[in-house]
């Protein structure tokens, strides 16, 4: 999907996605215990290139520079009035940095700082019962995932929401990019090395946050937006007591499921809710 804020009824939710966490990190803990996540700065991923796409401008007239700054004032900045956008619009035309590679070098990291204010990104996955990620993220299988309703958290936080894209080689932002693709493209596009994610993405705007009364990257969301509880096959069961513990008292109403392993194969199993 495009990146913009769309109707609940037009989108096409995953049934739930997953955050694989270690019990042994108090802020992961969190999720359970206060029900809240943290959206980060892009700068902060692993992945190096994540929000580092290149862009291509190497054709642009004036015309062109000035038509892309508009409708980047208009995205940027939507409660400026017309003459702020055109007189925006008008200045970074003039000192457009696409032809001088040591000012565009600075800008571009310009850019890339202004991605990390503005954004802030909840990484999910759509797998529960891959042994990397669980290796990976899940304390090496002493870990715990929790399972989410994408669309819950959509309907609380708005912003946009959708699969992350793989490719073998990252493809440029072009010049007939709009703002928005160009934002699409640096949110969702990653290499194809990381396919073993299979990751979903919830994005928000920071500003849109703000206004809605969240005064940090840490948002609290509503009880309904977590749906399950699932063990590592190594979690001690000193820790699944106490998870299952905090459930009760935090009045979450979540399936329990387990890790089980069979050789090198993972499988999601049932577990009682008592």
């Amino acid at each position: 999907m495009d990146i913009k804020d769309t109707k609940l009824s037009e989108i096409k939710f995953p049934k739930e996605v997953f955050k694989i966490r270690s019990w042994q990190n108090e802020s992961h803990r969190q999720i359970l215990a206060e029900q809240t996540v943290f959206y980060s700065p892009i700068n902060s991923f692993e992945d190096k290139l994540d929000g580092k796409i290149k862009k291509d401008f190497s054709s642009y007239t004036d015309e062109d520079l000035f038509l892309k700054y508009l409708d980047s004032s208009y995205r940027t900045y939507p409660f400026y009035t017309v003459k702020q956008h055109i007189q925006f619009a008008t200045e970074w035309t003039k000192k457009s940095p696409f032809k001088d590679k040591q000012l565009y070098d600075k800008l571009e990291q310009d850019y890339f700082k202004l991605l990390d204010e503005k954004y802030g990104i909840l990484c999910l996955s759509l797998k529960n019962d891959n042994k990397l990620m669980w290796e990976k993220y899940g304390d090496n299988h002493h870990g715990f995932s929790v399972g989410f309703s994408a669309k819950q958290i959509y309907a609380q936080l708005g912003g946009f929401i959708g699969y992350v894209k793989y490719f073998d080689s990252l493809p440029v932002i072009n010049r007939e990019d709009s703002s928005e693709i160009e934002a699409y493209k640096q949110i969702f596009y990653k290499e194809r090395k990381w396919k073993f994610e299979s990751e979903y993405r919830s994005v928000v705007l920071m500003d849109i946050i703000k206004l809605k009364n969240y005064h940090s990257r840490c948002i609290k969301l509503k009880k309904e937006c977590l749906t399950s509880v699932t063990f590592g096959y190594a979690m001690p069961e000193i820790d699944r007591k106490e998870i299952r513990s905090i459930c009760r008292k935090e009045s979450l109403k979540v399936n329990f499921r387990e890790i089980v392993i069979n050789g090198k194969i993972l499988r999601v199993k049932d577990l009682p809710s008592h």
